[in-house]
């Protein structure tokens, strides 16, 4: 068997060349390995704030739900005697100061200034270090809509306003939607 003839001067070019490409193709499989991660974590932001954004909105729908069966039950005698600034119940007719819903701060959207959503509370766990706790809202009477009867005889049929301020967490405890609802309610 004859064997290849090896030229008594190699000068290495072909280890050269190699080395080179190995190189080039190390460089792509780093700059896709990154790119890949990024995607993946701007994957996971999205749907982390996807999930604190709808559990806001829930918090919002439970606020409306429960503003709905007060006005069935006579809403102007829940307004003067539960919207005192506590139970998640505020009137900013009868206060100078408003509301500040700082997110940073958790001891705002503490149990006595918030209400929780409660039909989702088993859906979120209960230690505070994994994430805050199920959804939470205010609700805040902001007074009514329109003009008076002109004649005080006259029922007054203006709309009641308010203003749900909701709050909601994703997976990570950072992670956190703040939204704000009109409702108005007329008494029938």
């Amino acid at each position: 068997m004859k064997h290849p003839r090896i030229p008594k001067h190699s000068n290495g070019s072909i280890l050269v060349t190699s080395m080179l490409l190995l190189l080039v193709m190390t460089i792509l499989a780093v700059t896709a390995l990154d790119s890949t991660v990024m995607e993946e974590k701007m994957s996971s932001n999205t749907r982390q704030k996807n999930l604190a954004h709808q559990a806001a909105e829930t918090a919002i729908k439970a606020a409306e739900a429960w503003l709905n069966t007060t006005a069935n039950v006579g809403i102007h005698a829940h307004v003067s005697q539960k919207f005192k600034g506590a139970d998640a119940l505020y009137d900013s007719t009868k206060s100078a100061s408003t509301l500040s819903w700082d997110t940073n701060t958790s001891s705002v959207w503490a149990t006595g200034n918030s209400q929780a959503v409660t039909t989702l509370t088993t859906t979120f766990p209960t230690d505070p270090s994994v994430i805050p706790g199920p959804p939470r809202y205010v609700i805040e009477y902001v007074g009514r809509i329109g003009e008076p009867p002109l004649n005080f005889s006259d029922p007054d049929l203006r709309p009641y306003a308010f203003r749900i301020i909701a709050i909601g967490w994703g997976p990570d405890k950072n992670t956190k939607v703040v939204l704000s609802s009109s409702f108005n309610k007329r008494l029938l």
